[in-house]
């Protein structure tokens, strides 16, 4: 009897062990739902498309923005491979990348100096910029994805490049450079123009380029045109 009612005593304790155990699992579960909770509530008021995958690449959560940005419901993403978002020949270097980064995960920037691109359901392809970050769960580590469409900026980019570039191109067209043989009078050093008349080399000049002359004299010039100040002119150290 006595052993009897020892086993009745266990079999109480165990009883009253496993409400604690399951009591402290429900408590736990509370928690992880209400971390869950704040999760998806943060994932749904992201500006941009939220893509959460596993380590192996395949999507665990998305967002509306991505739903909008990609054209896909989110029950036609959740479960498949993230490489469906990519244009067809991105996918298989995409994978082998993938597979990399897994095995040293990092957090990486928006707008890593990388050309990325999305592909719409409708087959639209368009430039992305992606920062990555990596997140440790109780089902391994998964990464959270912050895609954003640039296509637009990217083409504002490409027409003020080509604008700057064609205006580059005018102000070198509007620049007046002398080229080839000049016919100059060794004499007189006029220059022959085209239409066969004769000019000063320095009004030549200022047709013909964007030069503006100055004038002075030359230390030689000044001796010979006016020796009676050139001694003078040496004297104070100007020779």
């Amino acid at each position: 009897m006595k052993d009897q009612h020892k086993s009745k005593e266990q079999l109480i304790d165990e009883l009253i062990d496993l409400r604690k155990k399951v009591a402290r699992l429900e408590k736990l579960g509370k928690r992880r739902k209400r971390r869950e909770k704040k999760f998806r509530k943060f994932l749904e008021s992201a500006p941009d498309a939220l893509v959460v995958t596993s380590d192996r690449g395949k999507i665990m959560m998305v967002n509306a923005q991505t739903e909008k940005l990609f054209g896909y419901s989110r029950s036609e993403l959740i479960g498949k491979s993230v490489e469906m978002l990519l244009p067809k020949q991105s996918r298989a270097s995409h994978k082998r990348q993938r597979k990399d980064y897994a095995l040293q995960p990092y957090t990486r920037p928006m707008g890593a100096g990388m050309d990325l691109f999305g592909q719409h359901k409708d087959g639209t392809v368009f430039t992305v910029e992606v920062s990555l970050s990596p997140m440790q769960t109780e089902e391994g580590m998964w990464i959270s994805c912050n895609i954003r469409d640039v296509s637009q900026r990217k083409m504002i980019e490409q027409e003020e490049r080509q604008r700057l570039i064609k205006e580059f191109e005018a102000a070198n067209e509007g620049l007046k450079i002398l080229r080839g043989i000049l016919s100059v009078c060794s004499s007189c050093k006029k220059v022959r123009e085209d239409d066969g008349s004769w000019k000063n080399i320095e009004k030549y000049i200022c047709d013909h380029s964007e030069a503006v002359f100055s004038h002075g004299i030359c230390p030689k010039c000044f001796e010979k045109l006016y020796p009676q100040f050139y001694e003078e002119f040496v004297e104070n150290g100007n020779g």
